[in-house]
């Protein structure tokens, strides 16, 4: 029913659009007025993640291509260690280790219909005696991120492409401990055929434990511009740029609000090794099994900058390694952002170091 709403609404304002004559056709324009885009602008301000996964964890361009079939399925295993830091204004010190899995399976696949499987598992291991200076209350010594879910594709005979993402995830100290601690993501994206490659862009999330709107379905929109291999892009919130400026250089980009981005520049040095420049600046909550506040989140946000090398050690095995810095670090117990001044730990800038591998694969 949800599907079918969003097509009634989609197909009750394209109809109304005004029209333009170009040569022979007749196109109708996507904003009536600098009004209209305005108010979709406002709406696409309070547009959340595709995927129940930070910026620097997902490129949003694969989601956002318009050909079926083309994505090979995926999994890939990813260590990070946070070297000892400072904790302020406490006779402590912090030291994290995160490991996460991801799998992406292509399940079905034909002209107009695809089926995936997305999965995952993440773990933070902390090292650390810092207490939060309001509630007293430790840090768990692990938290945790399980994802299960499945995405479908179709494009009609139109070319008009809908993509629907549904996830159950238990973001937690205690994974699936009881119902307070498990959520289910989905997003609707409809991808509307513009000008040869081009699109407009129309997303509708619903989310049962995002910390503000929760359980309110949020729009957004974006229009995609694709010039060949040299540039694809999504502009819009969210925002998704992938550039070529040379034939060996790409820049990567992905911004998703409010505090998630992720900027990578990569240069390829050989036909198997690749070095790349990062920026990640990305944001974290989670549901403690033992809360009372069943709104209450642990957060956690923090800045990082990055040197790597990326090696082809088969055609569908890559091996990546890096070292960087990471700054700008806390956590906090609350409900949203704007409870970030209240029982707030802080961390000193540090060394972070990071390895992961990945493994693609295709039998179509």
């Amino acid at each position: 029913m949800a599907v079918q709403a969003f097509h009634d609404i989609i197909i009750g304002v394209t109809t109304k659009l005004p029209t333009r004559k170009l040569g022979n056709k007749t196109v109708r324009l996507p904003f009536a007025s600098l009004t209209h885009f305005c108010f979709f602008i406002f709406l696409a301000l309070v547009q959340i993640p595709i995927l129940p996964e930070t910026a620097s964890a997902l490129n949003l361009i694969p989601l956002l291509d318009s050909e079926l079939g083309n994505r090979p399925g995926m999994i890939s295993y990813r260590v990070r260690h946070h070297d000892r830091a400072k904790i302020r204004h406490q006779d402590s010190h912090l030291a994290r280790t995160d490991q996460n899995i991801q799998i992406f399976w292509p399940v079905f696949r034909s002209g107009s219909n695809e089926l995936n499987l997305y999965g995952g598992i993440s773990a933070r291991e902390f090292e650390t005696e810092l207490r939060f200076p309001s509630s007293e209350r430790k840090l768990p010594d692990d938290l945790y991120r399980l994802s299960l879910g499945f995405g479908f594709e179709h494009i009609n005979e139109r070319g008009w492409l809908w993509n629907l993402v549904n996830f159950l995830n238990s973001p937690t100290d205690k994974p699936l401990a009881n119902g307070d601690v498990i959520g289910i993501n989905s997003t609707l994206v409809l991808r509307i055929p513009h000008r040869a490659n081009n699109a407009l862009i129309l997303f509708l999330n619903y989310s049962s434990i995002r910390s503000s709107f929760k359980g309110v379905p949020l729009p957004g929109i974006g229009y995609w511009y694709e010039r060949g291999q040299q540039i694809r892009t999504m502009i819009g919130l969210p925002f998704a740029l992938d550039w070529r400026p040379a034939p060996r250089a790409k820049l990567l980009v992905n911004y998703i609000p409010v505090r998630d981005l992720s900027a990578t520049f990569s240069y390829q040095l050989t036909e198997r090794v690749k070095a790349y420049l990062n920026f990640d600046w990305s944001s974290d909550s989670y549901l403690l099994a033992d809360r009372t506040d069943i709104d209450e989140r642990l957060h956690s946000y923090e800045k990082r900058l990055g040197i790597g090398l990326q090696i082809a050690l088969a055609r569908f095995i890559h091996l990546d390694l890096s070292a960087g810095y990471v700054f700008d670090s806390y956590f906090f117990f609350g409900e949203g952002f704007e409870d970030r001044e209240n029982d707030r730990v802080d961390l000193e800038g540090g060394a972070i170091f990071s390895a992961s591998l990945n493994f693609g694969f295709k039998w179509w």
